[in-house]
């Protein structure tokens, strides 16, 4: 839904530097879960 930035129904403030930071992190954490999750999945069953 999109709504005006300075409206009463926008219950979920975003800026740039929020953006910036939810990119940043989703990228990290996407990364780790690709690489150790690899190498646990072996060490799982053995």
């Amino acid at each position: 839904m999109v709504v005006e930035p300075h409206s009463a129904a926008n219950v979920l403030p975003v800026n740039g530097a929020d953006n910036w930071l939810h990119l940043g992190l989703g990228v990290i954490l996407l990364g780790l879960g690709l690489g150790l999750g690899r190498g646990a999945q072996g060490r799982v069953g053995g």
